[in-house]
Order: structure tokens, then sequence, then C-alpha cells
């Protein structure tokens, strides 16, 4: 089992009903996209404590996501031309604000993904019928989350037993040509897992150990007049 499953598993509200932690948690990271992320940052912050993930696992997989955006960003900030490389005016708080976006986003994702079983989720969907090639893709990218991490140490390992690293210099050179192939890697990984399973069966047909909880009509209105609230703030912010 991964460690994501784990964690989901064993969080502190991993028994509260799926449907209300989807309308919260989605719900917070459409309004990242579509409104100021600061403003989205706080419920989430709350939701947070509320569900208190493990750090050790929460943190190194969000730092991982904000590199990679990060990255992303540069083009943002300079441009290749036939007179070489320009800098884009206003380029730079454009890549922040993007960056800054992005991360908010994937923190309610993530944070998800840590307190809510792939059961559960899996039984959500059969209830109010979601497209199955939409819950293949769902699947595939929660298994990449999990195997993100592993991944990450394994290769770490492996590169540091390889190249007997001794200097910080030669850290940082590693971990930065295992972060160039690290998703690709996880990715393949998650392709080769969720391939194994449907081998065994149909993933979308197998019985789990779940105990279906209905969710809570007076939560569901809380939770949307939340949303509502931080999309109204952060479309005036």
């Amino acid at each position: 089992m991964f460690e994501l499953e784990a964690a989901a598993a064993s969080s502190r509200i991993s028994t509260v009903p799926t449907a209300e932690k989807i309308l919260l948690l989605v719900g917070l990271t459409f309004c990242a996209v579509a409104v100021n992320p600061t403003v989205v940052a706080v419920p989430l912050i709350i939701a947070f404590i509320w569900a208190k993930p493990p750090l050790k696992l929460y943190l190194p997989i969000i730092g991982f996501n904000a590199v990679f955006v990060g990255v992303g960003m540069i083009p943002l900030v300079w441009n290749l031309t036939s007179s070489g490389i320009v800098a884009v005016p206003g380029g730079f708080s454009n890549a922040v604000s993007v960056w800054w976006r992005c991360v908010v986003a994937a923190s309610g994702t993530l944070l998800f993904a840590c307190t809510t079983p792939l059961s559960d989720i899996i039984s959500w969907a059969r209830r109010v019928h979601i497209p199955t090639s939409l819950t293949y893709v769902v699947q595939i990218m929660y298994r990449m989350v999990g195997a993100l991490w592993q991944t990450f140490v394994g290769m770490r390992e492996a590169a540091a037993q390889r190249l007997s690293e001794r200097t910080f210099r030669t850290r940082m050179h590693s971990t930065g040509l295992i972060g160039a192939s690290l998703f690709v890697v996880a990715f393949m990984r998650a392709r080769l897992m969720q391939e194994a399973l449907e081998l065994r069966a149909d993933p979308l047909e197998v019985k789990t150990f779940h105990s279906y909880v209905p969710a809570r009509p007076a939560r569901l209105v809380a939770i949307a007049l939340v949303l509502v609230a931080t999309f109204c703030v952060g479309y005036v912010l």
C-alpha cells in the first residue's frame, strides 16, 4: 500500500461522507483557479488543521509540485527571440501569480487525496453515475500521486549509491536530474499498476469493504455557503 493510501485510510476525517469532502475540497480547488487564491488559502488552511494529514507526506509532494510548476513559469518571465533571451514586461509578477494559484489549487487536491481512500471515491462515483472514462483518469492520477514520493525516494537512494555523493553540489545536481524525470516515471508506474489491476477485474466493478455514509443535507448547504462566500470575497479582492 502506498503511503498516500495508508494516510487516507487512517485519516481522522476518512469517515466523513465523500460527497461532503468533494464539495468542500474540490470546490475550493476550483475557487483557487477562478478567483484570488490567497483568499481561498484561508479555508484550505482551516480544512488542513481539521484533517491533520501527515506532514512528512503532504509537504514533500506539495514541494515537488511547486518546483515543477515553477520551472514551467520560466517562459512567462523570459522569451527566447532572435536577439537572444529577453525579459517579458510584467512577466515576473504574472509568473508568481500563476504559480501561487497552482500551488493553492494543488494543495486542495492533495488534501482531498490524503483524506479520502480510493475505494470511497470509486463507490461514490458508481452511485452518482460518473462516466467510466473520467473515473479511470482519476484512478491513474491518484495512483501517480501515491507513487510520486516512493519513486523519488528510490531514485534518490539509487543515485546516491551510484554517484557516491559527498558534497552539496553533487547532491543538488543529482536531485535536479531526478526531478526532470520524476513525474514521467511516477506516471508510468501508475499506468502499469492500473493495467495490472485491470487484468484481475474491472476496477469499477470490484467490490470493496466500504460502508456507505450518506451526505448530510445541512452540511452540504453549509459547505455551499462557505464556497459562495469564498468565491465572492476572492472575486472582489
